[in-house]
């Protein structure tokens, strides 16, 4: 892509201006301030809406003497454009938007809008977009247009990515064949990328180092241990195995005199014959029992007997007092009815019969007055002789039963006497049998006289002063054995001690070798980590090498520096570009313009698109790179108050014709 005609018109400071290359590399002369960087802005912000320096709220507007935008300005710039083939002009339009509101005499400011054209062609903002997108990426447009974008904008990453994508990247396998000596690594590495690998020897080394520092104090603590030696082993176990027989022996001894011998037969007899003491007791009990028994039998029915006629006798007794009082109450009662007898036969009847009309006043007649009289002695006489016979007949009932409560509280007095008899003849059997089981058990005879109870109890004698004996004389005898047996301890205790030295000191020896063993071992492991640490080393080297060559063998001036080395001999990634073994940022403007230009030429040749190349402050390089793509010199002058363009080279051919 080449720039044919850049025209702007009320853009930032510029109130008009056409640049006209054609095609042509030119440089543009003009003092600060007079709108060089200007040109370039206008260009990136008609194709990004962004100035040169990658800014999107930079101001465009025309500003007047007191530094405020000048209102009401259109801002355009408009580019024609070699694509190869065709051309293609765009333009841009910004401006202000005024409205005049409902109700308002007066337009008020209500934003910007920006006409975008195409060709001419009225285009939204999408399809400029998409227009301008066809015709390169923004990222890729601005590596190619400005020499200093890609070490002044880019992240060293992002650097290092584009580099190792222009030129390629080195794989491990290409590296590990390029030296025979890293032919071992691939079976080190397993899965593990490289730097993975560092890190687990990294790790294990620092650990293999703590475990050398701790294991010579191990040792150390090891022999400080370490007890004195205690002798010959085979004799001492020997010597503890005869001690051990020994002390069996007494034991065993001890444990004989313990359970008394002679006192164990005289003990046995003891309890034998308490044995046969107290069962004799028994048979004594027994036959004693057994004579009482029989009367005690007796004397218990002769018991209850009594107790039971006794019962009756009260019983029948308390009959004979309710059947009293019974008859009492029925004779009360028959004095009482023989009483009301002579009172019902001595009443006479008292006539008080009406002999005038009660209605009329006049005498009743004399017939009618005898006959109501006569009716009423009548009545009166019936109800008597019934009133009478009605007492006479309960007093007869009363009577009956007068008799039969008379005969039966006879009949009663006659069973409580017999009852009351029984009882006492049952109560003096009773006595007589009670003397007899006294009498019995006080003629028992007493085992203190049985002749058997009497040598049980002279040889119970004899036994226990023979087992009194014993025990005294066993008392020596024990203490004695006792002696011999703490003896016996205190040389086992000794002699276990000596053998536990010993052994104690075999196992402190032998952990002392198993701890210089692992001494050498280690020594051995970190060895072949060194070895393995080394091999990684020399595979970054031998990476970083190839991988420097590649990159830098496609620039012409610029060389990166990709991989730093740490103080600790390991190495990280960076990106850096120099100029004659000088980094980029110690470089003068010239030595990073021309360096950009080299890097923009391999870009361009990677990206295939070429692209105008805006050089700003040009008048700083005194030999400028040549470029692929259109230059465009932006050269401060003092002595050019406004801008002024030489064109270097021949406009393109297509333009001239």
């Amino acid at each position: 892509m080449r720039l044919l005609r850049l025209a702007l018109r009320n853009f930032k400071g510029l109130q008009k201006f056409v640049l006209e290359p054609n095609g042509a590399d030119i440089a543009v002369f003009g003092n600060n301030a007079t709108g060089k960087t200007t040109l370039a802005d206008a260009f990136m912000w008609l194709l990004f809406d962004k100035d040169s320096t990658n800014r999107k709220d930079f101001e465009i507007k025309t500003l007047g003497p007191d530094g405020q935008p000048v209102h009401g300005l259109e801002h355009e710039v408009e580019a024609t454009l070699d694509l190869e083939p065709g051309r293609l002009t765009l333009r841009k339009v910004y401006q202000e938007q005024w409205t005049k509101k409902r109700g308002s005499a007066a337009k008020q400011f209500t934003g910007h809008i920006t006409d975008h054209f195409i060709d001419g062609v009225p285009a939204t903002k999408t399809e400029f977009t998409t227009r301008v997108a066809r015709i390169a990426d923004e990222a890729a447009f601005r590596l190619l247009t400005d020499p200093l974008y890609f070490n002044a904008q880019l992240h060293w990453q992002k650097r290092r990515e584009i580099l190792l994508q222009v030129c390629g990247d080195v794989s491990d396998a290409d590296v590990i064949a390029s030296d025979p000596a890293l032919a071992g690594l691939p079976e080190i590495l397993g899965n593990k990328t490289i730097e993975q690998l560092r890190k687990v020897l990294a790790a294990r080394k620092a650990e293999i180092n703590q475990e050398l520092d701790r294991i010579p104090v191990r040792i150390d603590e090891a022999r400080r241990g370490l007890p004195e030696a205690g002798g010959d082993a085979a004799a001492l176990t020997t010597r503890l195995d005869g001690l051990r027989a020994q002390r069996s022996q007494v034991g065993a001894e001890r444990l004989r005199i313990q359970a008394g011998g002679e006192a164990a037969e005289l003990t046995k007899r003891l309890r034998e014959n308490e044995a046969a003491a107290l069962l004799l007791q028994q048979s004594y009990r027994v036959k004693a029992d057994e004579a009482v028994r029989e009367t005690q039998v007796l004397l218990a029915d002769e018991i209850y007997e009594a107790d039971r006629r006794a019962r009756d006798g009260r019983r029948l007794r308390d009959e004979i007092a309710q059947g009293q009082k019974d008859l009492a109450l029925s004779q009360a009662r028959t004095q009482k009815l023989r009483d009301q007898w002579h009172e019902v036969d001595a009443r006479h009847l008292t006539l008080s019969i009406e002999e005038v009309c009660p209605t009329c006043g006049r005498p009743l007649p004399e017939d009618r007055v005898r006959e109501a009289r006569e009716k009423a002695q009548a009545d009166f006489n019936a109800r008597k002789a019934a009133e009478l016979e009605e007492i006479t007949a309960q007093g007869k009932r009363l009577a009956e039963s007068v008799e039969t409560a008379q005969r039966s509280v006879a009949k009663l007095e006659a069973m409580a006497a017999e009852a009351e008899r029984d009882a006492a003849e049952h109560q003096a059997k009773v006595a007589e049998l009670q003397g007899k089981v006294n009498r019995l058990r006080a003629d028992a005879p007493v085992i203190e006289s049985d002749s058997e109870y009497k040598r049980l109890e002279a040889e119970r004698h004899e036994i226990r002063e023979k087992l009194a004996k014993l025990r005294e004389g066993n008392t020596e005898a024990l203490a004695r054995v006792e002696g011999r047996v703490r003896e016996l301890d205190e040389q086992i205790t000794a002699a276990e001690a000596d053998l536990g030295r010993i052994s104690q000191r075999e196992r402190g020896l032998e952990r002392i070798k198993e701890l210089e063993a692992d001494e050498r071992r280690l020594a051995g492991e970190f060895e072949e980590l060194e070895r393995q640490l080394y091999l990684t080393e020399q595979f970054i080297r031998a990476k970083v090498s190839m991988l420097e060559e590649r990159v830098n063998g496609c620039f012409q001036l610029a060389r990166f520096k990709l991989f730093d080395q740490q103080v600790n001999g390991g190495l990280t990634e960076v990106c850096e570009a120099t100029y004659n073994g000088v980094p980029y940022s110690g470089l003068n403007h010239g030595g990073q313009l021309n360096v950009g230009l080299d890097i923009i030429n391999t870009l361009t040749e990677h990206y295939k698109f070429v692209a105008p190349v805006w050089v700003d402050n040009a008048e700083s390089v005194t030999a400028i790179l040549r470029t692929r793509g259109q230059q465009i010199k932006l050269v401060v002058s003092a002595a050019d108050k406004v801008l002024r363009v030489e064109r270097e080279s021949a406009p393109i051919k297509k333009e001239v014709a």
